[in-house]
């Protein structure tokens, strides 16, 4: 069956559904930075963890 006739045709869209900006771009750009900033985020809680993890006291163990 030919894929036009296996579908239904597009019907018209409501006014609140239909695409004002075709452009999406702005939304593309804004999860771009939220990814970076998270990526920053995550890059520095590694670092103050790490720094913590080295600087920590030995344990019980290795003090006897």
């Amino acid at each position: 069956m030919a894929a036009d006739k296996h579908f239904h045709p597009p019907g018209p869209l409501p006014e609140g559904l239909r695409d004002r900006e075709p452009d999406d771009m702005p939304a593309a750009r804004w999860i771009i930075l939220i990814v970076v900033g998270m990526v920053v985020a995550g890059a520095i809680v590694a670092t103050v963890f790490s720094k913590r993890v080295q600087e920590a006291p030995a344990p019980i163990e290795q003090m006897r």
